[in-house]
């Protein structure tokens, strides 16, 4: 199952895209709420409401935006409803202007588009908990949504018998995500914060790294059975003393560092492990891309269940990816053997692939991509939406 995964169209159309588009008021839909952050909320959530508005942002800053509504083939809707939601915003009158705009209107809300960066937003086992948020989808609904998971990919996964195995802890999740709360969604994974600094990918920055391997997990347990893949390099003592120092020295793996000691020692390690979690992507894998650092992916779902941007790139050009169930049978090994099979040419490639990738994922790099790319994204999960295609995945 981790050969699932989309396949993608020329990776260099988007960089010649030139859709215009066109955005809503900002002071009206993005700064409207005044009210004051909910603790509680907003430790949980904050961070997803921040990328959100930083992507709005990145939209209203860029070239490709238009104030001229005739001259837009996209008209994006610049609201966070992470961050409204935080603030616990009113979402009766914020759909109700959405509802009554004249372009929504004449549009019937295609053409259109939202950011949703949270797990919270347009999936299915969050409609109660968030009732206030979803009692619009229905308005949303001909919207298209970039959310951080992707809907067809994971209806198909489902759909086609691969939720089987060590697969069937994220059952629930998979069928949530991939259940159909609008007409088209594309997925930008997990955009990373814009207070993580951007460290270009390069063969200088790879060979003068002062780490191997970076992994930092949290105390506590994880859900959908995931424990035992965060902890197993952490807890691992059954193996070879060799191995085990060919892995653990220079590397930082373990956890309890602080904020300033996880940035100095993420921003310089070679790898990176992203391991699956609460579910199975994980905000370390774009963090990763952000700091130069190859993600070794642990997770057998990822490439069908947050593909970044997967008709502009494929995931797997500038990643390791891992098969769990032999991770867990002798994480050690697996992770060293991986590693050590590598050789300067594939090391090159995937640096390569790493800098195209931190152009897509960082919508504040100074040579960006990211809304080019995502306009593209966006036409393409249209032109499925309208011709009844699924997504192809390759096996």
């Amino acid at each position: 199952v981790n050969n699932l995964q989309p396949i993608k169209n020329d990776p260099t159309s988007f960089m010649n895209n030139k859709m215009r588009y066109y955005m809503y008021d900002l002071d009206k839909y993005l700064y409207r709420s005044n009210h004051n952050y909910r603790p509680v909320m907003r430790k949980r959530y904050g961070e997803y409401g921040d990328v959100e508005v930083q992507i709005l942002e990145a939209l209203h800053e860029h070239p490709l935006r238009t104030d001229d509504p005739t001259q837009a083939s996209v008209f994006v809707i610049p609201v966070s409803l992470t961050d409204f939601f935080v603030r616990t915003g009113d979402f009766k009158s914020l759909y109700a202007d959405i509802a009554n705009e004249t372009i929504f209107q004449k549009y019937h809300g295609h053409q259109h588009l939202i950011i949703a960066q949270t797990p919270l937003l347009f999936s299915r086992p969050y409609i109660h908990p968030t009732k206030v948020i979803s009692r619009g989808y229905k308005i949303l609904w001909n919207v298209t949504v970039a959310k951080f998971s992707d809907q067809d990919g994971c209806r198909l996964a489902v759909d086609r018998g691969f939720i089987t195995g060590s697969n069937a802890d994220f059952k629930s999740v998979m069928i949530g995500a991939g259940h159909a709360m609008s007409r088209s969604t594309f997925s930008i994974s997990h955009i990373p914060d814009k207070k993580l600094p951007l460290i270009p990918a390069t063969m200088t920055r790879f060979i003068n790294a002062t780490y191997q391997v970076f992994q930092q997990s949290r105390p506590s347990k994880f859900v959908s059975n995931s424990t035992q893949y965060r902890r197993a390099l952490i807890n691992n003592t059954n193996t070879d003393s060799s191995l085990l120092h060919t892995l653990y020295h220079n590397s930082s793996i373990g956890f309890g560092l602080d904020s300033d000691q996880w940035t100095r020692s993420f921003s310089s390690s070679r790898f990176c492990m992203v391991i699956r979690g609460d579910d199975p992507a994980s905000r370390t894998f774009l963090r990763a891309v952000k700091f130069g650092c190859i993600p070794v992916i642990v997770s057998n779902l990822v490439p069908v269940f947050a593909p970044v941007f997967k008709s502009s790139i494929d995931i797997r050009d500038f990643t390791i990816i891992i098969d769990e169930t032999k991770f867990l049978e002798n994480p050690v090994e697996v992770i060293v053997t991986r590693l050590n099979r590598m050789d300067w040419e594939e090391v090159k490639a995937k640096m390569k692939w790493l800098e195209l990738a931190q152009r897509l994922v960082v919508p504040d790099h100074p040579e960006s991509l990211f809304v080019p790319a995502m306009m593209y994204e966006m036409q393409m999960a249209r032109e499925t939406s309208l011709s009844k295609n699924q997504t192809e995945l390759v096996f």
